[in-house]
């Protein structure tokens, strides 16, 4: 179908399109950097997104994706200039938060890890609001200005590998979403990020997520963790991690 429309397409709409309550943008316009966030709220046409009720000039999605980048930073009294290493994001979307991300300040380098259909069309997006200077490394990763766009897996873990340090790793809504093998090649003894960020589910399909991530935190002493319910996202949660030796 017609990529320009791609937000309409009932598997996108289905999936990875998300109308949010108010309080997220009610906790974004109370907040005290309002002035710099409203700036990060102005969305892009293309996809043609639905307009927020709430906000006209924003979508659902980029308030959502927004509400839960400010609470992270906000928890841990960052500023995006603070991340000054690599971000990993596992399951990027369309891109949307990605371009968030950059329009925030971060200037390094960012890698996302989809599968094939996914990477296209973060390619087609992130093209089309022109974050990227395109230009091709291989098959299955190419390389924007500061971002990676990768799915293949191996290829992923080889770039993962190469990295001495890892600022961010980011998963909403995708790792607790994907099968346990696949999650424990994805958090390797390579992936050992200053800060971890997870969005989740308590369960997806037959995986106890709550009991999948408190193992995790369990199997990972060297950090300290924070699990926060999303109490008007009931059954969902965000979960925090910092490692004590940064």
């Amino acid at each position: 179908k017609d990529p320009r429309y791609f937000l309409e397409w009932d598997v996108i709409r289905k999936t990875m399109f998300h109308y949010p309550d108010k309080k997220e943008f009610l906790f974004l316009k109370n907040n005290k950097k309002w002035h710099e966030v409203k700036n990060l709220l102005k969305e892009s046409p293309v996809g043609n997104p639905r307009p927020y009720f709430y906000y006209p000039q924003s979508s659902g999605n980029v308030i959502h994706h927004t509400y839960s980048l400010i609470n992270f930073l906000d928890f841990y009294d960052l500023n995006i200039c603070d991340i000054k290493e690599l971000v990993l994001e596992f399951g990027g979307g369309y891109g949307s938060f990605c371009k968030i991300f950059f329009d925030y300040g971060y200037v390094g380098n960012y890698y996302i890890y989809d599968q094939e259909e996914f990477s296209a069309l973060q390619n087609y997006y992130l093209k089309s609001i022109q974050l990227n200077r395109s230009k091709n490394l291989n098959y299955n990763a190419k390389q924007f200005e500061n971002v990676f766009l990768l799915s293949d897996l191996d290829e992923f873990m080889k770039n993962i590998s190469k990295e001495k340090r890892i600022g961010l790793f980011i998963a909403l809504w995708s790792l607790s979403e994907c099968p346990l093998e696949l999650r424990d090649k994805i958090l390797n003894e390579y992936c050992i990020p200053q800060f971890f960020f997870f969005a989740f589910q308590e369960k997806f399909r037959n995986i106890d997520n709550l009991k999948f991530f408190r193992e995790f935190i369990d199997h990972h002493s060297d950090y300290t963790w924070s699990m926060i319910e999303i109490f008007h996202l009931p059954g969902n949660y965000y979960l925090y991690g910092k490692r004590i030796d940064y």
